[in-house]
């Protein structure tokens, strides 16, 4: 049996311009996550780009990725990987997207 994958796209702005991307794998008795990635794009000259992105995966305990041109970063966080915390880091990135974007942008 293999192992089950959930996904879902957000249009966080209404334009399609930033959207969030969530997929997340069951173990095969579906009681655990395996893995997950939630990532937030924004589309520059018609191309998206990543501005964050929180993944786990077996490899690498749960971790942002700043991909901010002027200070890109990753971050190890104490979270565990489940499905509250796929849906509190979802709803971190609907509500924060324009401050990530702000960040993405920021020049000086």
């Amino acid at each position: 049996m293999l192992p089950e994958t959930q996904s879902l796209e957000v249009d966080l702005d209404g334009q399609k311009e930033n959207m969030l991307l969530v997929r997340f794998v069951f173990s095969d008795d579906g009681f655990e996550i395996i893995e997950f990635v939630l990532i937030y794009l924004t589309k520059i000259n018609e191309k998206f780009v990543e501005v964050v992105k929180y993944d786990f995966s077996q490899r690498e305990k749960v971790h942002v990725h700043f991909f901010y041109p002027k200070n890109p970063r990753k971050v190890f966080l104490d979270l565990s990987p489940n499905i509250d915390t796929i849906f509190s880091l979802k709803e971190e990135l609907e509500l924060n997207w324009h401050k990530h974007l702000l960040r993405f942008n920021d020049k000086d």
